[in-house]
């Protein structure tokens, strides 16, 4: 085979693979934030995926989706986004945390998020006896856990099994940590390599005790006044 032949074939697989993992836009059922949160559709353990188009993640990455929070129905503030997002070199007022830890409105986080939102609807509600630790978790995880920036060095290091997902984590890790305070996936898990990435988490839909995850469904906020 002539080189250029060659240089050409891997040329159009780079550019189809850019395209698949950073441009391609799928194509789902639709729902707007307002509907959503006045539903009663949403429960805690849902989860809400977010696909970026101004940064280059998904390359770097091969994860068509960049971002990925949980849902947690709080009974006092209501429906509620609970991730770890790296915020290095976003303006913060001096009211918010620092850590990268955030439990914020699901409806504002959507509305101020400069990409598409999907979301991913258990098929049963979780056991009222786990709430509790779950909501305790949370706790533990704003006042100690922190935004893993290092990534490629937390990646490497669980790679070959010398670290496993600790205080300092990313928006994957956290949600496969929820996973096991909700009983949605097994302790033993928590051993496993290739779990917590977010190529993998993003895909998840069979977990234990039949849980399972719809397919997914856009979240879209109304680009007019609202009422």
């Amino acid at each position: 085979m002539p080189n250029w032949i060659f240089t050409a074939i891997v040329i159009i697989l780079i550019i189809i693979y850019i395209w698949r993992v950073q441009y391609y836009k799928i194509k789902c059922e639709r729902v707007f934030i307002d509907d959503l949160i006045n539903s009663n559709l949403l429960k805690t353990g849902d989860l809400i995926i977010f696909k970026a188009y101004n940064n280059f993640n998904s390359i770097i990455t091969s994860s068509y989706f960049g971002h990925i929070g949980m849902v947690v129905i709080d009974d006092k503030r209501g429906a509620m986004l609970f991730e770890a997002n790296g915020m290095e070199k976003t303006p913060m007022k001096n009211h918010r945390t620092t850590t990268g830890i955030f439990y914020t409105p699901l409806l504002d986080r959507v509305r101020r998020y400069k990409g598409r939102c999907f979301w991913r609807s258990l098929n049963k509600k979780i056991d009222e006896r786990l709430i509790a630790p779950f909501m305790s978790f949370i706790n533990y995880a704003l006042c100690n856990m922190r935004y893993e920036y290092d990534v490629v060095k937390s990646w490497l290091a669980k790679i070959i099994g010398a670290e496993r997902c600790l205080n300092n984590t990313n928006c994957a890790e956290l949600i496969f940590l929820c996973w096991i305070k909700l009983n949605l996936l097994p302790l033993s898990d928590y051993e496993k390599i290739n779990t917590h990435y977010l190529k993998y988490v993003c895909a998840q839909t069979k977990m234990l005790n039949n849980y399972k995850y719809s397919e997914l469904i856009e979240v879209v906020d109304e680009h007019f006044a609202h009422d």
